[in-house]
């Protein structure tokens, strides 16, 4: 679509027109402009530049008769009423041009309109499609985030906790430490005892070994007893037998002194 142009550019171009000799016209305005500018901007500028011409010419004119004055400007007036016509007839044309190019475009445009009018439903459309899942997004993030500070909680007594099992673990291995070094002491106590009990063992095996011999000498000693016992009756009953005899041969002898 053609560029509109400005009131004062009109003007300027015009006088640059008539200063090279050319008589200005839509067509020399809009080619010297480099094509830009419509015919039908070009036209209400271009006449008020012309009647703006006129009037500073009327006006530089010498006072005379109003009749001399009508005669010679009659044949100006009918120059400008045969150019414009002229004009006229080709801003017409221009005009009938742009128009039905401007009645192609609108249709187009329509047509475009139309388009976007349904791609604005269908994107009003989506539009509420996207509300209702951003409304369900928005719900399920409101879920997620009392889930996401249910679940912070819940990692932070699990700190809680694994912090009270760290304790309780350090206070473990301290307290295993202390074992493991009582039971090292207890270890050596152990090696100790286990020493004195080999030595005991030694002492017992030497002592059970003297026993043996202490028993040895002991059944022996008993045997002696009870021989020496045996033979004690055996020399009591010797002797009550030679006292029983003495007994007798005294009685014996007594008897015969008394007879002699």
């Amino acid at each position: 679509m053609a560029e509109k142009i400005t009131k004062e550019l009109v003007f300027d171009l015009a006088d640059q027109l008539v200063a090279q000799g050319i008589d200005p016209t839509n067509l020399k305005i809009r080619e010297m402009n480099e094509s830009r500018g419509s015919l039908s901007s070009i036209t209400p500028h271009l006449k008020a530049w012309r009647e703006q011409r006129s009037a500073e010419a009327v006006e530089s004119l010498p006072d005379m008769p109003e009749e001399r004055l009508l005669a010679v400007l009659r044949p100006v007036w009918a120059e400008l009423a045969r150019e414009s016509q002229a004009i006229l007839k080709a801003e017409q044309a221009t005009f009938d041009r742009e128009r039905a190019q401007l009645k192609a475009e609108a249709e187009s445009y329509m047509g475009e309109i139309d388009r976007q009018a349904d791609e604005v439903e269908r994107l009003q459309a989506e539009l509420a499609d996207t509300r209702k899942q951003l409304q369900q997004q928005s719900m399920d993030l409101s879920t997620l985030t009392e889930r996401a500070d249910q679940q912070a909680q819940r990692i932070d007594n699990l700190q809680q906790d694994k912090l009270a099992v760290d304790k309780q673990a350090q206070e473990l291995r301290s307290e295993l430490a202390a074992e493991h070094k009582h039971g090292e002491q207890l270890q050596v106590q152990l090696a100790a005892v286990n020493k004195q009990n080999n030595e005991l063992a030694g002492d017992l095996k030497a002592a059970h070994e003297q026993a043996t011999g202490l028993n040895a000498q002991l059944k022996t000693s008993q045997e002696l007893v009870a021989e020496t016992k045996q033979q004690l009756t055996t020399e009591k009953q010797r002797g009550a037998e030679l006292g029983q005899q003495c007994n007798q041969q005294e009685s014996h002898h007594s008897h015969n002194q008394c007879q002699t």
